[in-house]
């Protein structure tokens, strides 16, 4: 079976909203005739109710009992009143007590039905040419019922105020519709606009070509809305896109260089015979640079599993305090090589939830990034204390300290600081990275305050349940 609802949406969307403007108009403006219909019919039975018991008032004052049945009186004013009666559209009768018989009557009142019981109450007939709205009210003396009077009126004149109107509505609704139609398509143009501008922009927009935006300088509604978050997130797609390729590029290049080295070291060793030894020196030479790339593969491999594995799907409960006193002795012997002094002030029992070979990481390479910045003699300090929501975990160090320009681009992947790209120290750049990118696995950041002259501290606070 064929889906209907593919030509519909085929339509533009500006033609849709109009065609649904149009649909619920129509729908407003039918049930407000409706409603319009219905009001103005009852108000006119009440206004004929008004009359026909102001007629039957009047009746009853002027009736004439004396020649033994109730009729109306004969006088000049009774002799006129049957053709204005007509001219208003009213008609009355007497009736017998049975209701069967007619004593007297005044209009036309032989064009309105009698009915089989006579009873008390307003009523409507259909008669052979028109419909009639009747009073019926009984004729009494000395508390006997001794006939009835009835009064009616002719609903034609109700009937053709009834039909203008619902002419009026035939022949207006589609001028309204129209009129609708034209505006509503008119105004969704207008507010789908920058919409129209959104998709142009995109198709423009390329992998090589980030730098075009909106611009969009109209009001702040959901379309103004959506142009901001669009030109937004051609920015962060822009920066993340330089990033990349940054990334890329220094990834290039720093595996080039080993590889580099490698070729050279091989092409000047095969240049001539060599003896076993430099053999065996040229074969640690190369082993050094292909433990350099497996560094820098492993590195860059487990920067991209971090980016992949949030948030983390196993967590456990680890006594962080335990883990950095075991990590203070672990590093302690390095330290010790350059007569660097380690404080260890961790306070027990600091509880979190995480993975600990990746926290390990983390603190790790804050220790030995403290390690390679801190000159002889200078201190290293670990530090580690908690408050209602976290575990702030610090790692101070004497030394020159870091530029201030250097500092929004500390965690950046292969940033070295200018006066310390030696590859004995400053390694590839990507230990500070990773341990960003841990901390944020774990629901928590890294910060880093430099003085020059006097060193530096990374503060890493951890929350003590991360997503939870």
């Amino acid at each position: 079976m064929r889906d209907l609802r593919q030509p519909w949406q085929h339509l533009p969307l500006r033609l849709r909203l109009t065609l649904w403007y149009v649909v619920l108009l129509a729908l407003t403006v039918l049930l407000f005739g409706v409603y319009l219909h219905v009001q103005l019919e009852r108000r006119l039975i009440t206004s004929t109710d008004g009359a026909l018991t102001v007629m039957a008032t009047q009746m009853l004052s002027v009736l004439d009992e004396e020649a033994g049945q109730p009729q109306f009186e004969e006088s000049d004013f009774q002799a006129t009143r049957p053709p204005r009666l007509d001219e208003a559209g009213f008609a009355a009768r007497l009736l017998t007590p049975d209701g069967a018989g007619v004593w007297d009557g005044l209009g036309a009142y032989t064009d309105v039905p009698m009915l089989a019981e006579p009873g008390e109450g307003y009523s409507q007939r259909m008669g052979v040419d028109s419909e009639w709205r009747v009073l019926m009210q009984p004729v009494r003396h000395g508390g006997q019922i001794i006939g009835w009077l009835e009064v009616a009126q002719s609903l034609d004149s109700m009937e053709e105020t009834l039909g203008t109107l619902r002419e009026l509505l035939v022949l207006g609704l589609p001028l309204i519709l129209l009129l609708a139609g034209g505006g509503g398509f008119f105004l969704a143009e207008r507010a789908l606009r920058p919409i129209k501008d959104v998709t142009l922009t995109a198709r423009g927009i390329s992998a090589s070509d980030l730098s075009q935006r909106l611009n969009y300088g109209g009001p702040p509604d959901e379309v103004g809305q959506l142009a901001r978050t669009f030109d937004e997130m051609l920015d962060r797609l822009q920066v993340a896109w330089t990033q990349e390729r940054r990334f890329t590029a220094d990834a290039a290049h720093e595996l080039r260089t080993p590889l580099t080295v490698l070729k050279g070291q091989i092409e000047v060793t095969r240049s001539r015979a060599r003896s076993p030894n430099e053999y065996e020196l040229t074969l640690d030479q190369l082993k050094e640079q292909v433990e350099r790339l497996i560094r820098l593969s492993s590195d860059l491999l487990f920067l991209t599993r971090l980016d992949q594995a949030r948030p983390m799907q196993v967590w456990e409960e680890i006594d962080l305090g335990h883990l950095l006193a075991s990590l203070a002795d672990q590093i302690a012997p390095l330290l010790a090589t350059k007569q660097i002094q380690l404080t260890n002030d961790v306070m027990p029992h600091l509880l979190v939830y995480g993975e600990s070979d990746l926290l390990i990481r983390l603190f790790l390479n804050l220790l030995q990034n403290a390690y390679q910045y801190t000159p002889e003699d200078g201190q290293v300090t670990l530090g580690a204390r908690k408050d209602s929501e976290t575990v702030r975990v610090s790692v101070t160090n004497t030394g020159s300290g870091i530029p201030a320009a250097a500092l929004a681009h500390l965690f950046d992947r292969f940033y070295r600081v200018e006066e310390d790209r030696s590859r004995n120290t400053g390694g590839a750049g990507l230990g500070l990275a990773m341990a960003r990118e841990i901390a944020h696995v774990h629901g928590g950041t890294i910060t880093v305050e430099s003085d020059l002259g006097k060193g530096t501290i990374f503060v890493a606070p951890l929350p003590h349940y991360p997503g939870r």
